[in-house]
This record gives C-alpha cells, sequence and structure tokens, in this order.
C-alpha cells in the first residue's frame, strides 16, 4: 500500500506525533439502506485513538487533534482509518499511512502545517473517491494544538472510544480534571436503617436525582 512521505524532520527531544484530523468527503454508503456512521481510528504501534462517529454523514467534521509521544512509540507509520459503526463489527472504510521517519518538525514561532486533502484506500491498496482533510506534523507542548489534543500518554494501550472521548487534557504544566457524579444511596425494607443499599433498580426512571457534582482539578508544575 502506498504511504505519504513528508518533509524529512530532526530528532526533538519530548517531542509528539501530532495528527489533526479535519474532515471528510465523499465517504461511501455502507449499509443497504445507504447510510454510514462513521469515525476515525488513528494508531501508531499499540497506541490509538479514536475520534466520536456520525450517525448518517458522508461529509462531515470531527476537527480533533492527536498527540502520540515519540519516546513510548515503537513503529513508524501512523494509520488513518475510517470505519462504519456498526452494532455486531464495525466495517472498515478505507485507510490512510504516513511514515512516520518522514514527518515535518513544527516549533514554536513555526504553526502546524496546514491540512490537506489525502485520498483514502481500500484493503487491496488502491484508491478510492473518498477523502480525509489531515495535518501530521511533530511538535513539542509549547505548540498551539497541544493543549486540546487525546494524548496516548495519559491512556492506555490499544485504548478504547470511550477513554479517547474522556476529559484528560493536558496542558504544559500537566493538569488533570476529574468530575464525579454523586447519586443517593436508597434504603431497602428488609434491611437495617443504618445501611444503603448499593443495588439500584434496572430502570433508570427509578433511580434516584443524583445529590450533587464534585469537580477536582489538580495541577503538577
Amino acid at each position: 500500500m502506498a504511504m505519504h512521505n513528508l518533509k524529512l524532520g530532526v530528532d526533538v527531544v519530548g517531542a509528539d506525533n501530532l495528527l489533526r484530523v479535519v474532515k471528510a468527503r465523499d465517504l461511501p454508503a455502507m449499509d443497504v439502506t445507504g447510510s454510514l456512521d462513521p469515525y476515525v481510528e488513528a494508531k501508531i504501534g499499540n497506541y490509538k485513538g479514536v475520534t466520536k462517529h456520525m450517525e448518517k454523514q458522508q461529509n462531515l467534521i470531527w476537527n480533533v487533534v492527536f498527540a502520540f509521544s515519540r519516546e513510548q512509540m515503537q513503529a513508524s507509520v501512523l494509520e488513518v482509518v475510517v470505519k462504519d459503526k456498526d452494532l455486531v463489527k464495525d466495517d472498515f472504510v478505507g485507510i490512510v499511512r504516513f511514515d512516520l521517519s518522514e514527518v515535518s518538525v513544527r516549533v514554536p514561532p513555526d504553526s502546524p502545517p496546514t491540512p490537506e486533502w489525502y485520498r483514502l484506500q481500500d484493503k487491496k491498496g488502491e484508491k478510492i473517491k473518498s477523502e480525509l482533510m489531515l495535518a501530521v506534523w511533530i511538535g513539542t507542548q509549547a505548540d498551539e494544538a497541544f493543549p486540546d489534543a487525546w494524548h496516548s500518554d495519559a491512556a492506555s494501550a490499544i485504548d478504547s472510544s470511550a477513554a479517547a472521548s474522556a476529559l484528560i487534557r493536558v496542558s504544559r504544566t500537566m493538569r488533570l480534571h476529574l468530575r464525579v457524579c454523586l447519586d443517593g444511596g436508597y434504603h431497602v425494607l428488609d434491611e437495617s436503617t443504618h445501611y444503603s443499599s448499593d443495588l439500584r433498580p434496572t430502570a433508570k426512571q427509578l433511580w434516584k436525582p443524583s445529590i450533587g457534582v464534585l469537580e477536582l482539578a489538580n495541577l503538577v508544575s
């Protein structure tokens, strides 16, 4: 399969491989109904970040950034895969590959590269009509795109889409923001009055309302 080789960059200590997924166009209809629920999976070796899926969209915008720590990477290829969300098994739509050894370095005051359109390839390596607008570069924590990016060092290998969309935002001071919802316990008749059962009804309509929300922020300089 073809691989995109960008401008060769030098090694930068503490740098990340940064990928901005902007949007897609002309994605194919996958289901018999002609619909498509696409999402993008960005993967380097055992680390994977996933965008949220969009229902019944063939031209759509994500505009999200993934940051993969170069110190953790054991692979030299970035794979950007478009998949169709399905109930049983997600379908492969197309892929774009980048050779990370030849990705350009952008360090402030340089701006991140301008996103470009890339044709997707099918499983046979043949280009199809569908395209992704992407930008790939090597940056540092000083990069303007870094604070809002999904970070591989804040997630486990082979991440899930739920973890990838979790609120883990890392800035230059390494900020962790935790949001906890407190649910009210309830008393079961055959239990003592001081005991609050940890069981709850299956139906959400029978759940007790939340007591409140506790938010914690931790700054490590």
